[in-house]
């Protein structure tokens, strides 16, 4: 009676350790929990228009986790040889209009923006967002950003 017990007890855990050696390894190889989101590692280069000032901005994402993202955004304004870095950290909405939101801070002062990515042929992708710049010393600028991490220029 015991041995058939035991052997009850042995077959339910050799079935559970097969269940979950079949199930973990799909669950370690899942994408990530949003399936809307797009992979924004990379540089982007593009320029801002504001109430302000005008230039060229640099988005460098370094680092993606589901759909938040991180990295440095430097804005030069035009007409001035001095580069505004910010780190910044952002986040994807979970929907397919591939909104996206976040804010920086650097010593120039505080940066907050909202747009969207549309992905283009090649797997390359166009942010639009609306940003509001708080300098330090207290000057707001409102304005506009257009970027790619597409190829610009001749070909090599």
């Amino acid at each position: 009676m015991r041995e058939e017990e035991g052997m009850r007890y042995t077959k339910r855990f050799v079935r559970l350790a097969l269940a979950v050696s079949l199930i973990l390894p799909l669950c370690l190889v899942m994408g990530p929990t949003c399936p809307t989101c797009i992979n924004v590692i990379g540089t982007y280069i593009g320029t801002f228009a504001g109430s302000m000032n005008s230039g060229t901005v640099v988005f460098e994402i370094a680092a993606e986790d589901d759909r938040r993202f991180m990295g440095m955004v430097t804005l030069v304004v035009e007409g001035t040889p001095f580069p505004l870095p910010f780190e910044f950290e952002g986040t994807q909405d979970a929907s397919s209009s591939h909104g996206f939101n976040g804010t920086g801070k650097g010593m120039a002062g505080h940066l907050e923006f909202h747009g969207t990515l549309t992905p283009l042929p090649g797997g390359f992708l166009m942010v639009e967002a609306r940003y509001m710049f708080m300098s330090a010393s207290g000057v707001l600028d409102e304005g506009t950003v257009m970027a790619t991490n597409a190829p610009t220029g001749p070909a090599p």
